[in-house]
């Protein structure tokens, strides 16, 4: 609509410079009204109030069945199709109505200046694919999935308001802005966006608003590093405002707004929320493998790592504890927090989705892989340990379907180490004296089992060095989750730095995982 409005200002303006009729003076003031609300109203009330300004311009007979008229309408498709082609580059001539010489040349300068909805993001991904080195990875990234739902809300051809009762989207759009309400099925078809595209929308929308709202922009300094992710920070720059762009009409989405809604006390928390978006979209739109990732992970949890063997001390006294913190350089905002504003910060930030219970607390939606997990404020522990069973469960999936593709049916026998094959054998047999049914030898290894799986020689280089890059960062990111699988672990507390490190390496992950076009396969969304 911002588009159109600003095309027909520039013809009526340029028209009128020549000579103004009634029709371009008419022109002129409808799409300099439509300018002036754009930034003091909602997407939905601009464009319903747009709608009912063209209406009467219709009426009355200056809008006709010209190009000119129908883009006004936005109408057909093809015709707003052509100016934000021509405004993002991917064509370099107009239809008739608006060649003219200079009109071309300040037409063009003007619409490249847009925040175009429609546009396929051209900037941005050369960008991300500058700072990243790899290509065609956009469209399957996080933010990608999230953009494509933001312009399909704002595109007139996809939500036609004459064709279902406004109350009904107004009401969609609405439990969309809100900071911990999901949408319900017949909601998210109204708006034409599955449920996983209008979660991805929300919290990329979450770390976009936050990084450009954030007093923080010396992220470097911030990280602690020199000018080494400079292009990560200029991706990131270009996402934040793109999404921000897109999704403009959302205001309930502001950061004040959200954290009052969250219930969260963020105060003396800024610097971590800000370090934790930089991580969540480095993730989202650069991969887990990018610098800036790699940076605001090691920010917040420094050299930090749980291990089942630390001194028993650690375990006893929290000021033992937030010793040994800071002597691994993790984030003082993190060391300080509680469980309930960790939660809350995780969500603000957009690493993770967020809801309320019927009674009211504070719960974090953990996508750890094809299943996702409720992290629960006040008793975070059993979240996060189910979040790591869950991922768990994902892992193997995901390891058996790469495996059986390639090998057969028999890949369990010629592709698993020698001693692996042993241990699950040892434990099927186990299973089934106390009466459990028999499963695949898959479903009883484990994290450390995976591990050895996953980096055996031909399968890593056969098949998963393409997924997770380096060895050694599958090797250090597993050995974290599975420190909370011993026995040890389930007797101890889970405090905000694990509660965060559990979160920050499933989300890390699941992020390579992703990569792959068929991760998930075999997997029901649902479970």
């Amino acid at each position: 609509m911002e588009m159109c409005a600003r095309l027909l200002y520039r013809v009526g303006k340029v028209e009128g410079d020549k000579a103004m009729s009634d029709q371009g003076k008419k022109l002129l003031d409808l799409a300099s009204g439509v300018l002036a609300n754009l930034g003091s109203t909602s997407v939905f009330e601009r464009t319903l109030e747009a709608q009912r300004s063209v209406e009467k311009l219709t009426a009355s007979g200056v809008l006709g069945d010209d190009r000119l008229g129908r883009m006004a309408r936005g109408l057909p498709a093809g015709e707003i199709r052509t100016a934000t082609d021509f405004a993002s580059g991917r064509i370099t001539t107009l239809d008739p109505f608006l060649k003219g010489g200079p009109l071309i040349n300040e037409a063009q300068r003007d619409a490249l200046k847009l925040h175009d909805p429609f546009e396929r993001h051209d900037t941005i991904r050369s960008a991300i694919e500058e700072a990243t080195g790899r290509a065609n990875s956009f469209e399957t990234s996080a933010f990608g999935r999230a953009y494509d739902a933001a312009t399909n809300l704002w595109d007139p051809h996809n939500l036609r308001f004459g064709s279902l009762p406004d109350g009904h989207v107004a009401e969609s759009m609405r439990r969309l802005t809100e900071p911990c309400s999901a949408l319900t099925a017949s909601q998210t078809a109204m708006l034409g966006i599955d449920r996983d595209a209008a979660s991805a929308l929300a919290r990329t929308q979450r770390w976009a608003d936050a990084l450009i709202k954030s007093p923080t922009r010396d992220y470097a300094e911030l990280l602690g590093i020199g000018v080494r992710c400079n292009e990560n920070f200029t991706a990131l720059h270009l996402a934040a405002g793109r999404i921000a762009a897109a999704t403009a009409g959302l205001d309930a989405s502001s950061y004040a707004a959200r954290s009052v809604a969250l219930g969260g006390d963020l105060a003396g928390m800024g610097a971590t929320a800000t370090k934790m978006s930089l991580f969540s979209a480095s993730l989202d739109v650069l991969g887990p493998g990018a610098g800036s990732s790699q940076a605001a992970y090691a920010a917040l949890l420094g050299s930090y790592e749980t291990s089942a063997m630390l001194a028993r001390p650690y375990w006893r006294d929290p000021r033992e504890r937030a010793r040994y913190y800071r002597d691994q350089d993790v984030d003082e905002g993190l060391i300080d927090a509680d469980n309930a504003t960790t939660v809350a910060v995780l969500i603000d930030s957009g690493v993770v989705e967020g809801r309320r219970t019927r009674a009211g607390t504070l719960t974090a939606i953990v996508e750890a892989g094809p299943v996702k997990v409720r992290i629960v404020a006040n008793r975070p522990k059993m979240g996060a340990f189910a979040a790591i069973d869950t991922f768990e469960n994902a892992l193997r999936a995901f390891v058996a379907a790469k495996l059986a593709a390639l090998q057969g049916q028999a890949w369990f026998k010629q592709r698993v180490p020698g001693d692996t094959v042993k241990r699950a054998k040892d434990r099927r047999k186990e299973a089934l004296r106390a009466g459990e049914p028999s499963l695949d030898l898959i479903h009883y290894t484990d994290l450390g089992d995976l591990i050895g799986v996953i980096t055996r020689n031909d399968n890593w280089t056969e098949l998963f060095e393409a997924v997770f890059d380096r060895a050694e960062w599958l090797k250090v990111d597993l050995e974290r989750l599975n420190a909370f699988r011993r026995p040890t672990m389930h007797s101890r507390p889970v405090d905000p730095v694990q509660l965060c490190e559990i979160v920050f390496t499933i989300r890390r992950l699941v992020g390579w995982m992703e990569r792959d076009s068929e991760w998930d396969r075999g997997w029901d969304a649902d479970i």
